[in-house]
């Protein structure tokens, strides 16, 4: 389907109150709340690079363009997406900036809505919209473009992105050393304030540091940490979930970066210089209980993926932010068609 095509659609379903579930490349069909059973609406057709202007540094492409093919094209620049979005099998962009789920880099690049100049959608009742820009300097509506980054398809139908990239590491290693739990909260602080690091995270025992800029600075990083060099496909591995491969659950848990309540003490995996904790063994009242008996201050838990039939997958809203977030459902789709409960009950 075209534009013209997907708007039409989504008008007669509007009027119809007929739900549909807005699929791209469908690797992300674990995330959030299945809507299998529901017809779906599809981005497929929309793969095209718009515009890029490497001098720029900004590309405009439509939603249903593979990560790969974009990644291609921008190496060949020696550029890159700054937020490192995995690729769970065929992604799209428009399902990376609807998903909001960053890689490695994000603590200390960003995040995709960051990288966000403009977005083109189709809201709920069909009517085809243009929000921000397409260069740095014109970003009129750019509140509203990051809106649709983690929204999950609730709030519209994106077609076509504009971001702004970055320039490739002139030099990038990875680096490898034994460090136990106890110490790699404050050695994961120390080096985050460094310029060079780019990665951060505790796996089995081990903590992983990711250094890039020039080639000499990032060798003399390298001799000061004093680690083993492992392959770069470390951080791959680690944001496409291999790391997990076989569990019942995996839940993340955004936190205070020395967060040392008792409950984190159980991630398997700290990543994200310590604000982002990953869990595999507690299933949802275990997490909730320990969460909560901690008083954990800011914690959000996320059940991003699972192999039972569990519908809630985020952590519930206070009173204020989820009557916000209706407010949002209703203004852009006011019957309640696009991806219904994908996050939660009722948006």
């Amino acid at each position: 389907m075209q534009i013209k095509e997907l708007s039409e659609t989504i008008r007669d379903h509007a009027g119809q109150k007929k739900p549909l579930s807005i699929v791209g490349g469908n690797s992300k069909a674990f995330y959030g709340r299945d809507l299998s059973e529901l017809e779906s609406i599809s981005t497929h057709s929309l793969d095209q690079i718009i515009s890029y202007e490497p001098s720029e540094l900004v590309i405009r492409v439509q939603a249903g363009c593979s990560l790969g093919v974009i990644n291609a094209v921008l190496t060949e620049k020696n550029q890159m997406l700054g937020f490192e979005p995995p690729d769970f099998g065929g992604s799209t962009i428009g399902g990376a900036i609807a998903s909001g789920i960053a890689g490695s880099r994000r603590p200390f690049a960003g995040a995709g809505r960051d990288f966000l100049l403009g977005v083109d959608l189709i809201d709920g009742m069909g009517e085809v919209f243009t929000f921000g820009g397409q260069v740095m300097k014109n970003v009129a509506g750019y509140d509203v473009s990051r809106l649709m980054a983690g929204a999950l398809g609730c709030l519209g139908l994106i077609t076509e992105v504009s971001l702004k990239v970055l320039p490739l590491p002139e030099h990038e290693l990875t680096l490898m050393k034994p460090m136990d739990r106890d110490s790699v909260l404050s050695e994961m602080k120390k080096l985050s304030a460094m310029p060079e690091v780019s990665g951060l995270s505790w796996w089995q025992g081990n903590l992983y540091v990711r250094f890039d800029g020039s080639e000499n600075t990032v060798k003399l990083r390298a001799r000061a940490f004093d680690g083993d060099q492992v392959p770069s496909s470390f951080w791959q591995q680690l944001d496409r979930l291999d790391l997990f491969a076989g569990a019942d659950r995996i839940w993340r848990v955004s936190t205070k970066a020395m967060d040392r309540s008792n409950a984190l003490q159980e991630a398997e995996l700290i990543d994200w210089s310590g604000s982002q904790r990953w869990l595999t063994k507690l299933d949802s009242l275990d997490i909730k209980d320990k969460l909560e008996d901690d008083a954990n201050d800011g914690a959000y838990r996320t059940l991003v993926k699972t192999s039972h039939n569990e519908p809630t997958r985020f952590a519930a809203l206070s009173a204020p932010v989820a009557a916000l977030h209706k407010k949002l459902k209703a203004t852009f789709d006011p019957a309640g068609i696009l991806n219904p409960n994908k996050m939660y009950e009722g948006i």
